[in-house]
């Protein structure tokens, strides 16, 4: 009697804990050369969606935003207001907008690859 595709034998116990724990490292191991072998500006975008993704980026905004809007409203007398209508807040957040969403979308292509 030939075994068909449907013909399961159950494996020895723990044959299965090692063929994954096998997968697990042949992945690492793939992962790594993967790595390894990134263009500088894959692992640039990489490093910059870490950086974007974490809170310290949260902390960054925290800290210039409230400055930023205080000293356009002349609240610390000493400081000349320097964007009235907040144009170059709109522009640089836009910017930075359109950079950051482009660094996120390079970091998603590149498992896809």
């Amino acid at each position: 009697m030939t075994r068909g595709a449907s013909d399961h034998r159950p494996s020895p116990a723990g044959a299965t804990d090692v063929a994954l724990a096998r997968n697990i490292v042949a992945l690492r191991q793939r992962h790594q050369k993967d790595e390894d072998k990134a263009a500088v500006q894959a692992k640039l975008a990489g490093t910059v969606t870490v950086f974007t993704g974490s809170m310290a980026l949260v902390y960054v905004h925290l800290a210039i935003l409230p400055v930023w809007v205080a000293a356009n409203l002349s609240l610390p007398l000493m400081i000349r207001r320097f964007d009235q209508t907040f144009v170059i807040l709109a522009t640089a957040a836009s910017v930075e907008a359109i950079f950051l969403s482009t660094f996120v979308l390079i970091s998603q292509n590149r498992p896809g690859r």
